[in-house]
């Protein structure tokens, strides 16, 4: 039975030897230090350390632009909000519309934009069944 194995050098010495597929996997997952035929301790923390952080950077910045999107989406949505109530406040008798037909009211009617009559929460006016 031949084992699957990964070739490398020693960093110190540079004497090429292998370390099973399993061995080199786990030592590259743990950060454990491991040998060189030649007794040099060898170990992937640095290389580990290093995917790590950079891992926990782009964690930040995703978190960061998620919660950006929703702050503007949040925003985009109370504004659409104040539109529907100051058509009901007003008396705008076209209240009775469905959301697509509301969303083209608010920009023929009233002058707002398409993105912020898109911005329409999924229950606002009264639906016409």
């Amino acid at each position: 039975m031949m084992l699957e194995r990964t070739e490398m050098v020693c960093s110190s010495c540079g004497v090429q030897f292998a370390l099973t597929a399993q061995l080199y996997a786990a030592r590259r997952r743990d950060g454990a230090t491991f040998f060189c035929p030649n007794g040099h301790r060898l170990s992937y923390t640095g290389e580990i350390a290093g995917e790590i952080e950079q891992l926990k950077k782009r964690v930040e910045r995703l978190t960061s632009e998620r919660d950006s999107a929703l702050a503007s989406r949040n925003n985009w949505r109370a504004s659409a909000e104040k539109l529907v109530y100051r058509c009901v406040m007003a008396g705008c008798d076209e209240l009775r519309l469905t959301k697509a037909s509301l969303r083209k009211h608010l920009e023929t009617v009233h002058g707002f934009g398409e993105r912020l009559a898109r911005a329409l929460p999924e229950n606002a006016g009264p639906s016409s069944h």
